[in-house]
């Protein structure tokens, strides 16, 4: 008879990357699975080889790492279901009592296959058969999905805004640099007011004392971020790109590439400005084709946040309170407000993009700045996504929020002062602007059911030297952002287009509907 070879360990390993992959293609690339699918792969080979290795059998040793394969990477979905289970006064789904059941059933399942005296081929058979199977649904998921999907959106097409070359401007070293800071889900001072009972007039002042021009009507165009920084660094509207693609296509990948290739940084690139990119560990924003990408560490995206959520691994880190992923999150924001200012002085000009994801949750700072306890999983959810995901009321997310943005104020204001020290002869352009405003009244499959006034009223403030602030208005959106900067410093003749916000739920986002004026008054 001929010997089966055990390969089931290999195809459990990869099967929840693809399986994960497969339900979220749509929205991420395909580099976010080369990494944990390498990893994956790579622990299940030394496992292998070192059960093979002491129990001295193939199939027995494949049978247990497929085994502590499968109960590691379901522990999540697992905790999530029975996180309320209670027995007597212990709440089995506590991380701590999850981990002894899980250990004990590993352990009892590890003696009964070590004293099985067959060497278990028929089973390891049938394993193989299933995992190969699971492995191939998968794939062929993923496959009919990219066959639907083989048109490319030509960037150039649905971009190009016919910028207005200025004339030829020999001496770069007058142009300003500039910043441009997202303060993600930063909302109006008149959403902070009705619906937070929080007046932010005290950090507006100062943003007005420092030289600021806060457009203190201004709303965002889209409710969702990928689509509202595509617009405004590419400074049109996504129609272009809806007609492209179809208002039934939920494939958010094309924004991807547009937000990377973006008009913006082209045409400054033509005159001279290196970019300079911060990580923001959100993958649209994760700009690593920049001149200089800074980031302090490893860095993380959705996908692999969602499969490490599948796992015990944020449990574990949360046990060591130095290190998770919230405290990477934490780093990661305090990276970008600390050295902002400190980008290295070159002869060319340039401009700093920097999305900070915050006071967007996940809900981190209390109001201090003192880290905030956790005891749910690490999620960039908002609206009905996050409050489904936490189990958390509105009146959370509320108080949560203020908080937040109290501590992103104090900060903020670090940052500015020492931006406006940096180059005082040439003084820079700034740019604080939400990509869209707070969550706590989304809903992201229904337009009727969101509050339309917070989700799309923003902060946007500006700081525009030699008398820039005088082609500034106080509804201006994000659109028209860069219009004006380089209509005022560039020469270009771009026409300022309509203000107008529109919403699109989750699963179709290029499904838009116009906003009414009236329901964001």
């Amino acid at each position: 008879m001929k010997k089966v070879r055990a390969v089931h360990p290999f195809f459990f390993a990869i099967y929840p990357v693809l399986f994960l992959y497969s339900y979220n293609v749509y929205q991420v690339s395909f580099n976010s699975i080369i990494l944990p699918f390498s990893v994956l792969l790579l622990g299940t080979a030394v496992l292998f080889l070192l059960s093979s290795f002491i129990i001295r059998s193939a199939n027995k040793a494949a049978i247990l790492v497929s085994l502590f394969i499968l109960m590691f990477m379901t522990y999540g979905r697992i905790f999530d279901k029975v996180w309320w289970w209670q027995l007597g006064s212990i709440h089995i789904g506590k991380p701590r009592y999850l981990f002894l059941v899980g250990g004990l059933l590993f352990i009892i399942i590890t003696i009964l296959v070590l004293r099985n005296r067959k060497d278990l081929a028929k089973f390891t058979k049938f394993l193989n058969m299933v995992s190969v199977l699971l492995v191939a649904f998968s794939v062929i998921n993923i496959t009919i999905y990219k066959l639907k999907n083989l048109e490319k959106v030509n960037i150039d097409e649905v971009t190009d805004v016919n910028l207005q070359n200025p004339p030829n401007i020999k001496d770069i070293k007058n142009l300003p640099n500039i910043f441009y800071i997202i303060l993600d889900g930063y909302g109006g001072a008149d959403v902070l007011k009705e619906i937070y009972q929080y007046d932010n007039s005290e950090f507006l002042d100062a943003l007005t004392q420092k030289g600021f021009y806060v457009a203190e009507n201004s709303h965002s165009n889209y409710c969702q971020t990928s689509l509202s920084l595509t617009s405004s660094l590419n400074l049109k509207y996504l129609n272009d790109i809806t007609d492209k693609l179809g208002v039934d296509n939920f494939s958010r990948e094309p924004l991807r590439e547009v937000i990377r290739y973006n008009q913006l940084f082209k045409f400054l690139k033509e005159h001279g400005y290196k970019i300079t990119a911060f990580s923001s560990g959100y993958s649209f924003t994760e700009l690593q084709n920049a001149d200089n990408y800074m980031f302090d560490r490893f860095v993380t995206d959705e996908f692999l946040v969602e499969l490490l959520n599948t796992t015990p691994i944020p449990h574990i880190l949360n046990e060591i309170k130095s290190v998770n992923e919230f405290s990477w999150h934490r780093d990661r924001i305090f990276y970008t407000l600390d050295n902002i200012y400190k980008i290295p002085r070159e002869d060319e000009p340039y401009f700093v993009f920097a999305h900070i994801i915050s006071p967007h949750p996940p809900f981190i700072f209390k109001a201090s700045g003192k880290e905030r306890k956790q005891n749910r999983q690490f999620s960039f959810k908002d609206g009905t996504h996050f409050l489904k995901f936490k189990n958390a009321s509105q009146r959370e997310y509320v108080n949560n929020y203020i908080q937040q943005l109290q501590f992103i104020n104090t900060r903020i204001k670090v940052t500015i002062d020492s931006l406006l020290r940096l180059t005082p002869d040439n003084p820079p352009v700034i740019v604080l602007q939400a990509d869209h405003g707070p969550g706590s009244h989304l809903d992201w499959k229904s337009m009727e059911k969101t509050n339309l006034k917070e989700r799309f009223s923003i902060l946007n403030a500006y700081y525009l030297p030699a008398n820039g602030d005088s082609l500034l208005y106080k509804s201006i959106t994000p659109v028209n952002t860069f219009r004006v900067i380089l209509n005022r410093y560039f020469d270009t003749n771009l026409e300022l287009l309509r203000d107008e916000s529109y919403y699109s739920t989750w699963t179709r986002p290029y499904d838009y509907k116009k906003v009414s004026p009236r329901a964001l008054r």
